[in-house]
């Protein structure tokens, strides 16, 4: 039996999570205070306001009402996640597992395939995580076939030529990038 779904539960969730989207950062760069490069700033709420209504609901329940209906079958999802510097070499911590579940659910779930792209020095780190999350949920046969993580280049050139290779090969249906700076 299929569980029914709260819609009142589901919207006050997605009307939640848009709140969360709203969010300024903080001004500065990095804990030393360098502050953000001059040039024209760009308001969040404004760019948020102008999204929604052209939605017309909350972009979280928008973003995945449009990955269901696109992310089915053996189509192929790219994730992108990663974000190394200096103080953090290995990336950051919060987007690769949340890429890993995501991942997880849109293969078992919707029986996607998923691409994962990420920085060199990240591709360890999920192909731990991806084997740490299917030992802890002992179900690493049905979903860890149709995962691959790869390591995409930072360069903005190598980056372009890579990235058209993929595209011309096998186009996603839709492409994700989670805790992830930059074009």
């Amino acid at each position: 039996m299929t569980p029914r779904l709260d819609h009142t539960a589901m919207a006050a969730l997605a009307e939640t999570l848009d709140s969360l989207i709203k969010l300024q950062p903080p001004v500065a760069w990095d804990s030393r205070g360098i502050p953000r490069p001059p040039g024209p700033r760009l308001s969040f709420e404004r760019l948020y306001r102008a999204a929604r209504g052209r939605v017309g609901a909350p972009l979280a329940d928008a973003a995945a009402r449009a990955l269901l209906a696109h992310a089915g079958r053996g189509r192929r999802v790219i994730l992108t996640t990663g974000l190394v510097t200096p103080h953090i070499p290995r990336g950051e911590t919060d987007g690769p597992p949340g890429t890993l579940a995501l991942a997880r659910a849109l293969i078992v779930g919707l029986k996607a395939r998923v691409l994962i792209l990420t920085e060199p020095q990240v591709v360890p780190v999920l192909e731990t995580g991806a084997a740490a999350l299917a030992a802890a949920e002992g179900d690493g046969d049905a979903w860890q076939p149709r995962l691959t993580v790869r390591s995409f280049p930072s360069d903005p050139r190598r980056a372009a030529a890579s990235s058209h290779g993929l595209i011309a090969v096998r186009p996603p249906t839709a492409l994700i990038s989670i805790e992830k700076l930059g074009p």
